[in-house]
């Protein structure tokens, strides 16, 4: 009988070795969760390559977008127009307020003492009444020309073109001749939009006919306050009318440049100081100039001794007060005025209080107020 082994275990059986049959090498096969593992992490190890691969790729494409298209940061703002007028002469007007710009080439010319006149009613007496304490001619025209100055007129010469500036104490009576007195006949009437002091006005002139021999052309304009300004073609005979367009639109930038520098109070205050002065002083023309057109022409003031109700009167005084400097400014800065006043005569501490309405014509303080004290 066969040997009986312990424990039930299986003989091993030895393979023969004589079948002809290489021996196979022994092999541990891998177990299924470590096979994962690897292939999860080779998975993850390509993905980080293939984002670093490409995000170099789009760091270098945004590399070059930067280098083409950035702009330089002290040349991203907006260039500034030139000023055209930048090298221009100023010329400043101190006693009334103003400056004006024009080129080196062009000419300024002021009033001289020769130039000034005597305004004289019908039978040669003086208009200003002041001047009738002078005995010669000459001590009446040195007293306006010291008290009125060499800018009271003023030119501009420009080559084909001119501009003029007259000032409000020119207005009425008029002392110095300060621009156009006509250009002949076969004229008609023109007009064209300027700015001056920063405000559009609609100048008016008239134009002589261009098929004349010598064809010219101007415009007015009236400031407030008083002031004058002509522009046109310059009525010196070297040049032409072609010369004179080839430089219009010059002519409008020197106007352009015209600044004043006188407030709206201080003009009020001096046509209401004018006109009171002259009614004080007796003087019909100039208190006449200083009301409204139509008041003039409605034939109800008693022109030709009117000023003599106000014999008695020696001062004046303005009464509207204010309780702030806007409310101040507000008031001045008004088209009409409603203001009121108090007149003393010699004798009388009291004083007569009266109001006076003051409107702008035609840029002026005009007044409808000629009886003071109905």
């Amino acid at each position: 009988m066969p040997d009986q082994t312990s424990n039930n275990q299986v003989p091993s059986i030895n393979p023969p070795t004589d079948l002809g049959i290489p021996p196979q090498p022994t092999t541990t096969p891998l177990k299924p969760k470590t096979g994962l593992v690897v292939g999860l992490i080779l998975l993850f190890l390509s993905a980080i390559g293939a984002a670093g691969y490409f995000g170099y790729q789009y760091w270098q494409l945004r590399q070059a977008q930067l280098e083409t298209t950035e702009v330089p940061i002290e040349n991203s703002q907006p260039e500034l127009a030139e000023d055209p007028t930048a090298d221009w002469l100023t010329y400043t007007s101190e006693k009334y307020g103003y400056e004006i710009k024009y080129p080196k080439e062009a000419s300024i010319y002021t009033t001289t003492k020769e130039l000034f006149g005597i305004p004289t009613d019908k039978d040669g007496v003086p208009l200003d009444n002041e001047l009738k304490q002078f005995n010669t001619f000459d001590q009446k025209i040195e007293y306006l020309y010291q008290k009125y100055g060499e800018d009271i007129c003023l030119i501009i010469h420009y080559k084909g073109g001119r501009v003029v500036i007259s000032s409000p104490a020119n207005n009425n009576p008029r002392y110095v001749i300060c621009g156009s007195t006509g250009i002949g006949v076969d004229t008609v009437e023109v007009e064209q939009e300027i700015v001056v002091d920063g405000k559009k006005y609609l100048a008016s002139g008239r134009k002589a006919d261009i098929s004349t021999e010598t064809p010219h052309e101007f415009f007015v304009i009236h400031l407030e306050g008083g002031t004058k300004i002509e522009f046109g073609s310059n009525f010196d005979s070297n040049y032409t009318f072609n010369e004179y367009l080839s430089v219009k639109d010059e002519l409008i930038k020197i106007l352009k440049t015209y600044k004043n520098q006188i407030n709206n109070k201080e003009v009020f205050v001096s046509a209401v100081s004018n006109y009171l002065q002259a009614l004080i002083d007796q003087d019909e023309n100039t208190a006449k100039s200083y009301l409204t057109q139509p008041v003039q022409d409605s034939g109800e003031v008693p022109f030709g001794g009117w000023v003599s109700m106000y014999t008695n009167y020696k001062t004046y005084e303005t009464l509207n007060e204010f309780h702030s400097n806007q409310e101040e400014q507000d008031f001045y800065n008004q088209d009409k005025i409603n203001l009121t006043i108090k007149m003393y005569s010699g004798n009388d501490p009291r004083g007569e209080k009266a109001e006076m309405l003051w409107v702008k014509e035609n840029g002026q303080w005009k007044t409808l107020t000629w009886y003071l004290f109905p």
